[in-house]
């Protein structure tokens, strides 16, 4: 008898398979898109708003994530909207479950 794995469960649209590497500067404001809806990825352009006019739950609403960095440089920022990290790429992207996905 084989068991049925569980569903994995997404946390946002993934954009891509792969993070994107960004300069980001000191101390600005940044709005990490979660969704993965965006037009102007990885941040946010609020589209997680028609996102969540779809999802009765508001416990389920997805929302922009704000953050700042301690030092300019490039980093990397993940697409696939799923890392542990947020914003930044933790590698789950390699991971089975995304890279069968089709986008």
């Amino acid at each position: 008898m084989s068991a049925t794995p569980a569903p994995i469960k997404l946390k946002g649209i993934v954009y891509d398979k792969k993070p994107v590497k960004v300069a980001l500067v000191k101390d600005k404001k940044y709005s990490w898109c979660q969704c993965g809806a965006s037009k102007k990825q990885p941040f946010c352009d609020h589209s997680h708003r028609e996102y969540n006019a779809k999802i009765s739950d508001p416990a389920k609403h997805i929302k922009s994530y704000k953050f700042t960095v301690d030092e300019s440089k490039e980093y990397h920022l993940c697409n696939c909207k799923q890392t542990r990290k947020p914003p930044f790429c933790d590698g789950i992207h390699k991971e089975k479950f995304i890279q069968d996905l089709k986008i």
